[in-house]
C-alpha cells in the first residue's frame, strides 16, 4: 500500500524517526524558515516542418493520444511538449554532544523546484506551405500547448502547498541521531521529498492526458480543412501514396 505516492519503507521509516522521542532529547531546533521556491519555466515554442504528410502517419503522440484517438483518419499535424522537473534540496544540521554521543539534528533548509516545459508543434511539410492549413492546423495544436501550459502552472502550486504542509510539520526536522546516522537520515529526508513531488507530478499527467483526449474528442480532424477551399482541390493528389489508418 502507497502512503500518498510514497513507497511504505520511506514512509513509515520517515514517520518513526520524526514521531519517535530520541533518545537523547527533544533538543532539536524547531519552526526555522524553509526557502521554497516552485517555479515553472514557460520555454519556446518552435514549429517543425521537416517531416512529408507520409512520414507524419503512423507517429505516436503519446500522451496526447493515449487511447488511439488518431486510428481513423490521417495524421496532419501533432504537437509535443516535453516537460522537465529538476529538484534541489538543501539541508542545515545542527550538532551536539548528549549523553557522552556526537549526535546531530537534520532539517529541510531549501527545497527548489523548477519545471520547464518546451513545445514544438509539428506540420507536414506539404500542408505548412498552404498558409490556409498550416493556419487552421497550427490553431489546433496551439490548443494543446495552451493545455500543457495551464496544467504545469497548477501543479507547480500544488506542489508547493504540497511541500508547505510537509515542512510546517514533524517531518521537517529530524533527530537528534547518532552522528555516523547523519546521511542516512538526511538521504531518507531527499527521498521522501522526492516522492511528495513525483506523486504531484504524476497526477498531473493525468491530467493531461484527460484535458488533451477530450480536446480531440470534441475535433472532427477529417472536417479541419474544409474551410480551406483551394485546398480541397490538391488533398486527393497529396493523399493518392497514402493509405489512411484503420477506422474503429
Amino acid at each position: 500500500m502507497a502512503f500518498f505516492g510514497i513507497d511504505t519503507v520511506t514512509a513509515s521509516t520517515l514517520m518513526v524517526l520524526a514521531a519517535s522521542a530520541s533518545p537523547y532529547g527533544d533538543v532539536c531546533s524547531k519552526n526555522q524558515q524553509v526557502n521554497v521556491n516552485v517555479t515553472p519555466v514557460m520555454g519556446g515554442l518552435s514549429y517543425n516542418r521537416s517531416r512529408s504528410l507520409k512520414e507524419l502517419q503512423g507517429t505516436s503522440v503519446d500522451i496526447r493520444d493515449p487511447y488511439g484517438l488518431h486510428d481513423s483518419f490521417y495524421t496532419h499535424s501533432y504537437a509535443r511538449s516535453e516537460i522537465t522537473p529538476s529538484v534541489s534540496i538543501g539541508f542545515d544540521y545542527e550538532e551536539m554532544h548528549r549523553r557522552g554521543r556526537s549526535v546531530v539534528c537534520s532539517r529541510y533548509k531549501s527545497v527548489n523546484v523548477q519545471i520547464k516545459i518546451d513545445s514544438v508543434i509539428t506540420i507536414a511539410k506539404e500542408l505548412y506551405e498552404d498558409r490556409c492549413m498550416r493556419d487552421v492546423l497550427a490553431a489546433h495544436e496551439q490548443k494543446h500547448i495552451k493545455i500543457d501550459r495551464e496544467v504545469v502552472n497548477k501543479y507547480a502550486g500544488s506542489i508547493g502547498e504540497k511541500l508547505d504542509a510537509v515542512l510546517k510539520g514533524e517531518r521537517a526536522v529530524i533527530g537528534p541521531v547518532l552522528k555516523r546516522h547523519k546521511q542516512k537520515t538526511v538521504k531518507q529526508m531527499r527521498h521522501y521529498l522526492q516522492k511528495v513531488i513525483e506523486f504531484e507530478l504524476q497526477k498531473m499527467n493525468v491530467e493531461r492526458q484527460k484535458r488533451h483526449r477530450e480536446l480531440d474528442e470534441a475535433v472532427a480532424y477529417d472536417a479541419l480543412g474544409d474551410k480551406c477551399t483551394e485546398f480541397q482541390d490538391t488533398k486527393k493528389f497529396l493523399y493518392r501514396d497514402i493509405e489512411p489508418k484503420s477506422s474503429r
